[in-house]
């Protein structure tokens, strides 16, 4: 299944900055077995780009649904000693660490692992895959139904929320359309300044891009990211502050999800208004894919930034699926 993005700042800052960023890491490296790649568009002897048509999956109608949760199974990691580490690195900055560690309480706990009160497991990835060679024929109202961004937030000192999927393509008649379903946007609604360096794979890897602090009274400073579908996790770091991660994974089909932290109303202007995570919430650790085809054979994949994959699953889809996966440390 699959999201990407100072004005003005002062020089000894952004010289700051470019010494943190030679640093930063990239994609992490996991041992999950690589999804195969969609084939890149070939030039004919006019040199203009050639059009590819791949084969349609073979399955429909486009009604199915699948869902389910995400279990966490044995003795939980030790959040609090993670958490302190986190603690640790913001106190280190002295520019702005105090800022920092004004922020919510989620804002200074780890972020890898999110587990609910229920027992389930959140920010988790699960997608559908379709043979390869082949692509799924999006119907035209899923695409309508789809918000065109996809916004990563920095609220003070972290991205949230932690992780997103999106649409980066679609195709139609087994044609790749070129106009992108959603875009990747990253903001910036602290008085510190951010920035955001994407990165995933080969195909995604955008300049880094400089974030203001929001003042007062004004719209938050955003960078939007045309992304491309990616077989590898896309990370998104800021290079003034090392400990800031998000996860981004990005499809050429809407059939993706993210299980449930229980947030609410991540997009109203009103920053106090915005719930990031609930571990109460009856659906945390939860997804739901709606609008698949019905008898098409797809992989039903899982994947979890820290523990890697989850599942791989061959399946036929019927009208209704439903799954519990089970994580737990190795």
């Amino acid at each position: 299944m699959r999201y990407v993005r100072f004005g003005v700042v002062a020089g000894a800052l952004s010289a700051v900055a470019s010494l943190l960023l030679t640093g930063c890491g990239g994609v992490i490296d996991h041992d999950d077995e690589p999804i195969p790649r969609r084939k890149q568009k070939d030039k004919g002897q006019s040199g203009k780009e050639a059009v590819q048509k791949f084969e349609v999956i073979k399955g429909g109608p486009y009604t199915g649904v699948i869902k389910g949760k995400v279990v966490w199974e044995g003795d939980p990691p030790n959040l609090e000693e993670m958490s302190n580490k986190l603690v640790a690195q913001m106190k280190a900055n002295a520019a702005d660490g105090p800022y920092c560690l004004s922020g919510s309480a989620l804002e200074k706990q780890e972020q890898a692992y999110r587990i609910g009160e229920n027992g389930n497991l959140g920010n988790v990835f699960v997608w559908i895959a379709a043979p390869q060679g082949q692509v799924f024929n999006v119907p035209e109202s899923q695409i309508q139904m789809l918000p065109r961004t996809v916004v990563v937030s920095q609220p003070h000192c972290m991205f949230l929320p932690h992780c997103a999927s999106l649409t980066a393509a679609r195709y139609k008649d087994g044609v790749k359309d070129p106009k992108p379903p959603q875009k990747l946007v990253v903001q910036n609604d602290a008085e510190k300044a951010h920035n955001a360096l994407v990165a995933g794979g080969v195909l995604n890897r955008p300049p880094n891009q400089g974030l203001s602090p929001r003042k007062p009274g004004q719209l938050p400073q955003r960078v939007d990211f045309d992304l491309q579908p990616d077989d590898d996790p896309i990370t998104v770091r800021c290079g003034v502050h090392g400990w800031m991660l998000g996860y981004v994974r990005a499809f050429d089909h809407p059939y993706h999800a993210v299980t449930s932290v229980g947030a609410r109303e991540l997009y109203n202007p009103d920053l106090d208004r915005r719930v990031w995570e609930n571990l109460s919430a009856e659906d945390f650790g939860t997804f739901e894919i709606r609008g698949v085809p019905v008898g098409a054979k797809v992989t039903l994949y899982a994947w979890h930034e820290d523990l890697g994959e989850l599942l791989k699953e061959e399946i036929t889809l019927a009208a209704t699926n439903e799954r519990v996966i089970k994580a737990r440390r190795k």
